[in-house]
């Protein structure tokens, strides 16, 4: 496959989201790399619906204290 690569800046006491499947598209692998030299804190929720039956979500924190 091909790489892709997104740069976001967000400021200072706020918060930014990505909507994955309308940026990367649908079924592909995706990561995320965060660096900051200010504390942050890095969110990523996933939610599902499995063949209209099932529904749910996990989630997943990171945090960077900087430097």
């Amino acid at each position: 496959g091909q790489t892709v690569e997104r740069t976001y800046d967000v400021l200072p006491f706020s918060r930014y989201t990505i909507n994955v499947a309308d940026d990367i598209g649908v079924d592909q692998d995706v990561a995320i790399h965060v660096e900051s030299n200010e504390v942050i804190v890095a969110e990523r929720p996933m939610y599902f619906a499995y063949q209209g039956i099932w529904t749910g979500g996990h989630d997943a924190m990171g945090y960077v204290p900087g430097q």
